[in-house]
């Protein structure tokens, strides 16, 4: 492994997570030469070196060695895993180590990195938090009569809020006559009066719940056109 080979790899690594404060190694050529050193220096990165001959001054990382190289030893002497390629099993660990709180941090690998736990298969078990608010907005909607999945055509046959001062709401059967957006609903009542109406003031005239305030006509509205 050269000093420029070593320096494409870093470079990728910090592409994709950054520049880190400290680098630690060990001592050899392709880390200790001026070219890596300057590399190093140039990135504001601080290079330590572990004391040559004595790789727990790195303690660390070798226990992260160790730990791979033990799960790695167990796993392939399963003989169900004999079919199973080396680097499956490497990956299905490290997405488990990476997950598991460290006994010195109290926190896992991932969480230190990216501020998050990582998806894995016994997430299946459980609702994701996207799931579950969803959940509760969808049944906010149905509690509340809300217009999210309203949506009406021309020609339905709906009930529309109607407005008259002095006088209690009541709603008016009528039709949807013209769609002027997203929201907006130009009705036509049964007695060829027009009214705009928003989305949260039209129910579909099925609906048993309102049929006993049903008016055929309105005598005196006003109508609204275009």
């Amino acid at each position: 492994i050269t000093t420029d080979n070593t320096i494409v790899e870093l470079r990728e690594i910090f592409g994709r997570w950054g520049l880190p404060l400290t680098l630690v190694s060990d001592n050899g050529a392709q880390l200790t030469s001026h070219e890596f050193t300057t590399f190093l220096k140039s990135n504001g990165i601080v290079h330590l070196r572990t004391a040559p001959g004595h790789p727990a001054t790195n303690g660390a990382a070798e226990n992260a060695v160790k730990t791979t190289k033990h799960a790695l030893s167990a796993a392939l002497a399963d003989s169900k895993n004999k079919n199973i390629p080396k680097s499956v099993i490497l990956s299905k660990f490290l997405l488990g180590y990476r997950n598991a709180p460290h006994s010195t941090t109290g926190e896992s690998p991932s969480m230190l990195m990216l501020g998050r736990k990582l998806r894995c298969r016994l997430d299946l078990l459980y609702k994701s938090d996207e799931e579950v608010v969803r959940e509760k907005q969808e049944r906010s909607i149905q509690n509340y009569n809300g217009s999210k999945n309203k949506v009406f055509k021309e020609g339905d046959e709906v009930m529309i809020k109607y407005y008259k001062p002095g006088s209690k709401e009541s709603w008016v059967r009528s039709k949807i006559k013209k769609v002027l957006g997203t929201k907006r609903y130009e009705c036509v009542s049964k007695d060829d009066k027009t009214y705009i109406r928003h989305v949260d003031q039209i129910i579909n005239a099925t609906i048993k719940e309102i049929e006993t305030q049903t008016h055929e006509t309105v005598s005196g509205a006003v109508s609204v056109t275009d």
